[in-house]
């Protein structure tokens, strides 16, 4: 199952087999009810759906860290990503899984893998991230779409209307001739300062671009450019709450922490209520030194 995606089917024959043997009486408690931890009142068998997509998982987990030199596989997704979609970055596939299901259905391995991306919390974009990431980013996705932008196709990216200069770190607006769609979207860009002002753009995650309305207009030159180390920006902020207390960033998740987040009653079990502590008086509350220097006391005065 880790290798291959497993056909649908023999899930379904599996899971009744494990079924009629756990439940072999009438009437029974759920699927989702027995799959639940023995903490919290089920029986703590592992759910074959979730457990079909969390072993395909590592795969996700190697594409956002550092290559290894024994890791071939990533190489080959990214290239394999590349040649399905005709985009050069993975990271829109990240953020947005559902628009590239069209594309990835011609791989089942690949499609599995999107399926994998879409169960997990959103990645958000980040305001920390260096603008240079946004330009793979498709403008169907990526435009906020409550500042009334058109609809695009998939194929037409933030850099077909923007250009990045990595010395000075900001955006210009292209200058050549754009088809139609893009003309109109320009058309409403300059409309939003004068021709010496900062244009803007709103995308989404409330991230707004400001661009200067020239050359001439735009920061003096940065210190050092920004040149990407890795495939992926930081994804330090992308994270889940595992328990009442404690969260875990997304690519450091285990097997059993991912099922437990995919369980439709994950909220229930991380909200559950918990009887009232009993109050303790407050002389239980004193360190050890206090009540031996009591019994000191006490010895001294009975002397």
């Amino acid at each position: 199952m880790r290798v291959i995606p497993v056909p649908q089917d023999w899930l379904k024959e599996v899971k009744g087999i494990i079924r009629s043997f756990m439940l072999p009486f009438f009437p029974a408690p759920r699927w989702s009810t027995i799959c639940m931890p023995r903490r919290f009142g089920g029986a703590g068998v592992v759910d074959l759906e979730h457990q079909r997509l969390a072993l395909h998982y590592i795969y996700i987990q190697r594409l956002c860290k550092q290559f290894r030199s024994t890791d071939f596989v990533s190489a080959w997704i990214i290239r394999y990503f590349q040649l399905l979609t005709g985009h050069a970055s993975i990271l829109p596939w990240f953020l947005f899984p559902s628009s590239f299901n069209s594309c990835m259905k011609i791989d089942v391995n690949m499609a599995h893998l999107t399926a994998v991306l879409s169960r997990l919390p959103r990645l958000n974009l980040s305001p920390d991230w260096s603008h240079r990431w946004l330009l793979d980013l498709p403008l169907q996705a990526v435009l906020s779409s409550s500042a009334g932008y058109l609809e695009f196709p998939l194929r037409y990216l933030l850099s077909d209307i923007l250009q990045w200069l990595p010395k000075r770190q900001c955006f210009l607006l292209r200058a050549h001739r754009l088809p139609p769609l893009l003309t109109t979207l320009m058309n409403i860009i300059r409309s939003t300062g004068s021709a010496t002002s900062t244009r803007h753009i709103q995308l989404i995650d409330s991230i707004t671009l400001h661009i200067p309305a020239t050359l001439l207009c735009a920061p003096d030159y940065a210190a050092q450019p920004f040149i990407p180390a890795h495939h992926l920006p930081s994804l330090a902020h992308w994270s889940t709450t595992i328990s009442r207390t404690k969260t875990c960033l997304i690519p450091d998740l285990t097997l059993s922490s991912l099922r437990q987040l995919w369980h439709d009653n994950w909220y229930l079990m991380l909200n559950r209520p918990h009887p009232p502590q009993v109050c303790r008086p407050i002389s239980l509350l004193h360190p050890p030194a206090f009540w031996k220097r009591f019994g000191n006391c006490l010895y001294h005065i009975k002397q």
